[in-house]
Order: C-alpha cells, then sequence, then structure tokens
C-alpha cells in the first residue's frame, strides 16, 4: 500500500479546492461549486485519465454551465429542460470530444440558481483555470508519480471509446 499516494489525496484535493472555493466565493448560492468539488476527486485520483485533463476539464465545464444559462433562459425550469440540458450537455461534450463527466452536472445547476452569463467567467472559469494551475503545482510539490497534467490540450476520447456503441 503506498500511503504517500493517500496523503497526496487527502491533503492535495483538501488543499486544492479550498483555495478554489475561497477564489470563486462570490454568491450566497453554493450549490454550483459541487461540479468543481467532483472535478476535484477526479483530478486526484484519475489524474492520468484523457477526462482529467486541462481540456475537457475547462471547456467540459464552460459548455455544460453555456446550456444550462441559455436552456434556463428561453424555456424556464421545467422538469424537461432539466432533463434536455443534461442530454445536450453530454451530446456536445462528445461532439467537441472535451467529455468531464463532472461538467454535465452544470447543465442542472446552472438552471436550478437561474445562473446569469456572469457566472461563466467569474465561476467556472476561474474555477476550472484554479483547479488546473493548483493540482499541477500541487502534485508537483508533493512529488506524485503522475504530476497532473498529462497532456495539456488532447482531446477526450471519440464517442465511440467512451462505451457507445455504433
Amino acid at each position: 500500500m503506498n500511503v504517500k499516494k493517500y496523503f497526496i489525496v487527502l491533503f492535495g484535493s483538501f488543499i486544492t479546492i479550498s483555495m478554489v472555493f475561497y477564489l470563486v466565493n462570490l454568491t450566497d448560492n453554493h450549490i454550483w461549486l459541487a461540479s468543481l468539488a467532483s472535478s476535484t476527486a477526479l483530478l486526484f485520483t484519475a489524474s492520468n485519465h484523457s477526462v482529467a485533463q486541462p481540456r475537457a476539464l475547462i471547456l467540459g465545464h464552460l459548455i455544460c454551465a453555456l446550456i444550462g444559462i441559455l436552456l434556463y433562459d428561453f424555456f424556464g425550469d421545467h422538469w424537461w429542460v432539466l432533463s434536455m440540458s443534461l442530454s445536450l450537455g453530454i451530446f456536445l461534450m462528445l461532439l467537441s470530444r472535451t467529455f468531464h463527466p463532472p461538467a454535465a452536472a452544470n447543465t442542472v445547476i446552472m438552471i436550478h440558481v437561474h445562473a446569469s452569463f456572469m457566472i461563466l467567467i467569474s465561476t467556472i472559469l476561474l474555477g476550472t483555470v484554479s483547479l488546473v494551475i493548483l493540482t499541477a503545482i500541487i502534485t508537483r510539490v508533493m512529488k506524485s508519480k503522475t504530476p497532473y497534467p498529462t497532456y495539456w490540450f488532447a482531446p477526450s476520447p471519440k464517442a465511440r471509446d467512451c462505451g457507445i456503441k455504433h
């Protein structure tokens, strides 16, 4: 059992998400931070997987948040809008090869909190970029065997590589 690896996950994820929460703490409604917390778990436990790399992390969150905001603005917060936003978010992440599973929650969260477009910059972009930078620093300072990121701009797998049969 590699105890050092577990301590890197424990302390690295605590420090990273604490700093991100501090940086993006601009509102009283913190539910949208759940997707960033989930991303943190992914970064520290599956950091070499393609869905955890910066391109997928940042663009996946932005795409899904934008979908949620747009669909709320056009259709309101009905149950079918929540379902449509999630499906559309997954579809667009797969299509753009920016698939990041925790980001899918942003579609529903943005509708639930009736988010504005300012959230894209003040929370989503700031939060995801901070996650990438802090995780990269912490995994190097703690001398992780798999420093993050493995690669910066590589796309997520194609849909056929995500368990979808054609």
